[in-house]
């Protein structure tokens, strides 16, 4: 994973809650998984069928009733039913190490 990249913490009570870090804790980072498109670091995430992440936003954007919707990183295709929701361990985002940009 790119730990290089700004990343964005958001919606855990005590967090950074939308300032944007650089995380360096690696050990906890691996454990925690970021949006695919935006980069957020979310409590409640959707892990796609090609392994990609999204959090709640991102995906509600890319949804088109009775369609399928496509990763906007890779394009793979995906309904509802392949999706699985997911939660971020708590403990594992606030104990990331973080540092700002």
């Amino acid at each position: 994973e790119n730990m290089s990249r700004i990343y964005t913490i958001k919606r855990f009570p005590g967090a950074w809650n939308g300032e944007p870090v650089n995380i360096v804790s690696e050990q906890r980072w691996r454990r925690v998984r970021p949006c695919s498109s935006c980069g957020a670091v979310t409590k409640e995430i959707i892990a796609l069928p090609c392994s990609d992440i999204l959090c709640r936003g991102c995906h509600w954007e890319l949804q088109t009733p009775g369609q399928a919707s496509l990763c906007p990183r890779d394009g793979c295709a995906f309904t509802e039913s392949q999706i699985q929701y997911l939660k971020t361990p708590v403990e594992d985002a606030l104990e990331l190490l973080v540092k700002c940009p």
